[in-house]
């Protein structure tokens, strides 16, 4: 038999056909889809660590793609617990039809392509305040799923009442003298969502509109502040909140305080040497350098200085005569606010609880610097009747306070001193003008043979200031009130200078400075504790 030798592969051919069934190149390998959509949140979004703020009711907008196609996006959401968690996550909506590219708001737009999907989310039944974590899932036909970043937001639904919140005021201590820092305190403050350390306060403390602590220093409510009064007087504290949902509405507290002289009601042993200085804004400081050649750098910037209602200041520097008066009944009390040690005469005050500097015993008067001196025929403390009416020197910042205080006066702030100095004549250099001559004041002329000595108070009568004070240009510098520390470029009102510091300030020069030592805005500052010949004092009281 002959062998056909094309048969074999026709068979199987054959075989093959059978078994494929008719397949297609493409079918052979059906490859496995293992690549999962992306997605991303679009709206709300969270570009800072604040969240969002919801109402009522939002858009959620979510971009998802798949090369192969997608089959749903789910929009999730965990609500915050109680403890600051999230509790488990719910749906918000399951979402299979993309909505067409002209409904998407331009500042949506994905552009890459992506699919946008939308859903409207209602809060109605959240409670206000709660912060809520977004997130959206994308499925394609596999069953492949891709989560997106979380999206914080917080739920303000405007359907219910929102409130500003509600500032509490507490002061301690709740009355005092000028003498007290007093401490205010708003951290009871409550609001409907808002902590303390989220609302912001802005304090005034004494009505006067213009606010010590304003909002840009983002004040918490949990955070107290100080503050001490230069003047007695009855004051209305105010304080106003803000949360930070509703920027528009503050809430508002205010407090009376009652803020009384150290030594009780203002007593001057020589009421006619007393002048007033009317209330009003007035400029303190160096105007400019061109026009101020001698200025100091400490004597800038210039500013306004807003008084209210006027104050009281003395015409002339405290006397020996005066001092000695109450040095004499400060040794005789029980006990004794003042001892001799030495040739240091030491103030005592009462011991406060706890400790602060200004109870603990001071330098009060140095015999060695002052005309004041210990008599051993009449064991008392005695001046020489030539040297009654020179300006008391010698004396320290503790032992000025002290008189002060023992007849319901203080000492004067800087601003006031400079003020009483030179009135509404903000370009003057001295007391009465803008030159001095040897003849207007007692400071060093530099001409020869001068001697260099205190003079009695008074010893130029018209070299008065705008006001009528004199001795405010040399003779004896002078103690005030306020801590020494940079001037403020803004407006103040009744500016008391440092809340602390190191030093004190001293104003006017003395006997031993020249013409240029001696200008109404020169500012010098010591050791409260440091005592001089050349240094003495005037006081003042609050017009009341």
């Amino acid at each position: 038999m002959k062998r056909s030798i094309g048969l074999l592969p026709a068979v199987i051919m054959a075989i093959c056909l059978a078994f494929c069934g008719g397949c297609t190149e493409d079918d052979v390998t059906d490859e496995v889809d293992e690549i999962a959509p992306s997605v991303r949140m679009l709206y709300p979004v969270m570009d800072s660590e604040v969240p969002m703020d919801v109402s009522d009711s939002t858009d959620v907008f979510v971009s998802a793609a798949d090369d192969r196609g997608l089959d749903r996006v789910e929009i999730w959401a965990m609500l915050e617990d109680s403890e600051g968690g999230d509790a488990e996550p719910e749906p918000i909506a399951t979402l299979t039809q993309a909505i067409p590219p002209g409904e998407v708001p331009d500042s949506l737009r994905p552009g890459n392509g992506s699919a946008v999907f939308r859903t409207r989310w209602y809060t109605q039944q959240i409670t206000n305040g709660t912060r809520v974590r977004l997130f959206s899932r994308a499925y394609d036909d596999a069953d492949n799923n891709t989560r997106s970043e979380l999206v914080t937001v917080r739920v303000l639904n405007l359907g219910t009442i929102l409130r500003p919140p509600r500032p509490d005021i507490l002061i301690t201590p709740s009355a005092g003298t000028v003498e007290d820092f007093f401490t205010f305190d708003a951290s009871n403050t409550e609001d409907d969502i808002d902590s303390p350390e989220q609302i912001v306060v802005r304090w005034d403390f004494d009505n006067d509109g213009l606010w010590e602590h304003d909002w840009a220093e983002q004040l918490p409510a949990s955070s107290p502040v100080q503050h001490r009064f230069s003047r007695a007087a009855i004051y209305t504290v105010v304080v106003e909140a803000m949360n930070t949902y509703l920027s528009t509405q503050k809430g508002r507290a205010v407090r009376q305080l009652q803020v009384t002289n150290v030594g009780g009601n203002p007593d001057p042993p020589e009421d006619e040497n007393m002048i007033l200085i009317p209330g009003g804004t007035y400029f303190v400081g160096a105007p400019d350098t061109a026009s101020w050649r001698y200025a100091s750098a400490n004597e800038f910037p210039g500013h306004n200085a807003r008084i209210v209602g006027g104050y009281y200041i003395e015409r002339t520097e405290v006397t020996n005569a005066l001092y000695l008066d109450f040095l004499q009944k400060a040794m005789a009390m029980t006990p004794p606010l003042a001892r001799q040690e030495g040739t240091i005469v030491r103030l005592y005050p009462d011991r406060v609880e706890p400790v602060d500097e200004d109870s603990l015993p001071q330098p009060m008067l140095d015999l060695m610097s002052s005309a004041i001196f210990y008599d051993l025929d009449g064991d008392t403390m005695a001046v020489a009747a030539a040297d009654r009416n020179l300006p008391v020197v010698g004396v320290s910042w503790y032992g000025a306070k002290a008189y002060a205080e023992s007849r319901g006066l203080r000492l004067p702030t800087e601003h006031e001193w400079e003020i009483a100095a030179k009135g509404e004549q903000s370009d003057w250099i001295y007391p009465w003008g803008v030159t001095i001559a040897p003849d207007q004041a007692n400071y060093n002329t530099g001409e020869p043979g001068q001697t260099l000595e205190l003079r009695p108070r008074g010893s130029f009568p018209s070299s008065t200031s705008p006001f009528g004070l004199l001795d405010l240009s040399g003779n004896a510098k002078e103690w005030v009130r306020d801590w020494y520390g940079p001037y403020s470029e803004t407006t103040q009102t009744n500016p008391e200078g440092p809340l602390s510091g190191t030093l004190r300030v001293l104003r006017g020069g003395s006997y031993v400075q020249t013409s240029t030592g001696v200008r109404v805005i020169g500012r010098e500052a010591a050791d409260p504790a440091m005592t001089s010949s050349q240094i003495g004092f005037r006081t003042a009281y609050t017009a009341p």
